[in-house]
């Protein structure tokens, strides 16, 4: 997905979040003292760990020292001008007993967030920028299957939901949630104004 956002000269904060697996999701959002979060652009990619590090190196500037911050991204590569950016990411937690698969890949989120810390791009845990899944559900609903429906619902009517056929994926799902924390964390953690009203006045259709 590409430049989507109005990048006008005011001074803006840049989340990049992370949901990590067998399929990876990225999503790139801003918001500013004018603009609530909006999404930029998402990438959903596949190959577990390995995928993660090879999107991370194609998109990290070998030149730190000229780059702003404590991370070091190549912002032509995101198609943004050269702004600080906040990470985020989901924080893995199986339930086992619970419908949770025991198998290979269910350890894969886990290896991800390993690469993600070893590499710089996250902190150690425990952080508030690593996220639990619960947190990326914040419109309503009476149980999980609604919660799911009515987030990607609000997606749709705010221009932020992302097609799997413009990711060149079978499914949408990890960058979805991706952005959903990006989303998350500007308005439970940032607590900024313009983005928690966008979520608290939408109400969902039925």
């Amino acid at each position: 997905m590409g430049l989507t956002g109005n990048l006008r000269g005011t001074e803006m904060t840049h989340i990049l979040s992370f949901d990590c697996g067998k399929s990876n999701g990225v999503a790139l959002g801003y918001f500013d003292d004018e603009t609530p979060y909006q999404l930029v652009s998402a990438f959903q990619f596949m190959d577990g760990p390995r995928g993660l590090c090879n999107w991370i190196k194609d998109h990290r500037s070998e030149h730190r020292e000229d780059v702003p911050g404590d991370h070091w991204w190549d912002f032509d590569a995101l198609a943004l001008p050269g702004y600080d950016i906040i990470t985020v990411a989901e924080k893995f937690i199986p339930f086992p007993g619970k419908g949770f698969g025991q198998g290979l890949d269910s350890t894969l989120p886990l290896v991800g967030e390993g690469v993600l810390i070893a590499l710089g791009v996250m902190p150690d845990y425990p952080d508030p920028r690593w996220r639990v899944a619960r947190n990326m559900y914040l419109f309503g609903g009476k149980d999980l299957k609604q919660k799911k429906k009515y987030a990607r619902t609000f997606l749709k009517e705010k221009g932020m939901y992302v097609m799997p056929k413009e990711l060149g994926q079978p499914n949408s799902d990890d960058a979805v949630s991706a952005t959903l924390h990006g989303l998350a964390y500007v308005a439970q953690i940032l607590r900024h104004k313009l983005t928690s009203a966008m979520i608290t006045e939408w109400e969902p259709g039925e």
